[in-house]
């Protein structure tokens, strides 16, 4: 395309779609990420049990993309959220499944932060 040519709607639909084609495998290896972080606490003894929900299973599709469970007490309590790298789409996922907390986590984000916000979690 030369310089001086406008994007047609075609170009930016293109263009659109390729961005978020490769937005959508960012945010899946930081859900792997994470994922690692979480077992890694689990292995410290930080968390009891820790699992990542498949893709499009009713948990996922309900905002759940984790669900760690930590003892508390005698009690085993076991919360779930949802992770994101985009703030657009925390904000868009808050309002779409209000009872469960979403994370957004930019990237880099450290595996401390990471810890730190789900621990938040059990307060």
């Amino acid at each position: 395309m030369e310089a001086n040519m406008a994007f047609t709607k075609k170009h930016r639909w293109d263009f659109f779609n390729r961005k978020s084609m490769r937005y959508s495998q960012v945010g899946l290896a930081q859900e792997e990420y994470v994922k690692k972080v979480l077992e890694e606490a689990q292995k410290r003894g930080d968390f009891l049990k820790v699992e990542k929900h498949l893709r499009h299973s009713e948990a996922d599709n309900s905002g759940k993309d984790f669900t760690v469970t930590k003892v508390i007490g005698d009690d085993e309590v076991s919360k779930s959220f949802g992770v994101t790298i985009s703030s657009r789409r925390k904000n868009y996922s808050r309002l779409k499944h209000p009872y469960t907390p979403q994370f957004y986590f930019p990237l880099p984000t450290k595996p401390e932060t990471i810890i730190k916000a789900i621990n938040k979690l059990f307060n």
